[in-house]
């Protein structure tokens, strides 16, 4: 498995820490109705930096904890703005760094403090320092200090993990997605852990194959692991990849019926039972795709049959004749 990658914190490359992005956060924080003292900001956070602190630029920040897309940046970005418009020294926490044997420093918590404190042009920052021995002794800590916290998401956990451990399921699913240029959804709260179990389950060939079917369905870079689950079950039991007819019927039912994100909310609700959830969800909705595949192939037209069942005009009541 490759090694994950580490960057400067500031690199020109990433969607939230360049230049660039900085430069529409502060393009924003100018539209806002109250004017911000960056020079007032940036003097508070230098005088209250102590005997323990770190220089901003120094820092390196593995990938488990960058922004991979452009949803993870906004809400990053939104995080960034919040701390500025309500910036209250006393709230801002030092940030805790790995520092190894030959000097280099590792972000370990407090990334959007350190943003912050570029943006408004601090050059130092108060920090924890930790000596560690390396990245994995770094991404183990990480992981340990963000166990409860639901504002990490579980893909960075997941990711962390992966580099802890190169032989662990996290491993494998990041390997996987990484090699199709895809990461879990950022509304998939369930994805890393109904994902591992399944890789677990059916194997890493099986959860690589559905994920190159999601791809050609939904080509947005994010996965939802309950609908490659689901495609997994479904190809599993079927041989649907065998008949290249059936195949592509199959996946515009799939495409037709599970458009997001509609389907977190209704997709798999099953009459007088209610929302499924984790493998019964997954199953759930295997069974739900192959009967809407079922039927469709019977008349040759799901999309048809789906639309004109919408379009049956309800039967008019029957007049009633009034008593003389």
């Amino acid at each position: 498995m490759n090694a994950q990658k580490t960057r400067p914190l500031f690199d020109a490359i990433d969607a939230v820490y360049s230049d660039e992005a900085l430069g529409k956060i502060d393009e924003k924080l100018n539209k806002s109705k109250s004017k911000i003292d960056y020079e007032a900001i940036a003097k508070a956070i230098e005088d209250n930096i102590g005997s323990s602190y770190i220089e901003i630029d120094k820092v390196l920040v593995d990938d488990y904890q960058r922004h991979t897309d452009e949803a993870e940046a906004k809400l990053a970005m939104n995080a960034v703005m919040k701390i500025v418009q309500n910036f209250n020294i006393k709230a801002f926490r030092s940030a805790m760094i790995g520092q190894t044997e030959s000097g280099e420093c590792y972000a370990l918590d407090g990334v959007h403090r350190l943003i912050v404190a570029k943006l408004v042009g601090a050059k130092k920052i108060a920090a924890e320092i930790v000596q560690i021995e390396d990245a994995r002794e770094a991404a183990t800590i990480f992981d340990h200090v963000n166990s409860g916290r639901r504002a990490v998401s579980p893909h960075s956990k997941s990711r962390a993990k992966a580099i802890i451990d190169p032989k662990s399921v996290d491993a494998t699913l990041v390997q996987i997605l990484s090699g199709h240029g895809l990461r879990i959804a950022n509304d998939d709260i369930s994805a890393v852990s109904l994902s591992t179990k399944f890789i677990k389950n059916v194997g890493d060939v099986d959860f690589d194959n559905g994920v190159t079917m999601h791809r050609e369905i939904w080509p947005d870079g994010q996965v939802r692991s309950e609908v490659v689950c689901a495609l997994v079950t479904v190809f599993k039991a079927g041989d649907f990849e065998d008949d290249s007819d059936r195949y592509k019927a199959l996946l515009n039912v799939v495409r037709e019926n599970y458009q997001y994100p509609l389907h977190l909310m209704n997709a798999v609700t099953v009459k007088g039972s209610g929302h499924r959830h984790g493998a019964n969800r997954v199953q759930a909705m295997a069974e739900q795709i192959v009967k809407l595949f079922n039927e469709g192939r019977e008349k040759e037209d799901q999309i048809k049959i789906k639309r004109s069942a919408l379009a049956q005009p309800k039967p008019k009541p029957k007049k009633v004749a009034k008593a003389a």
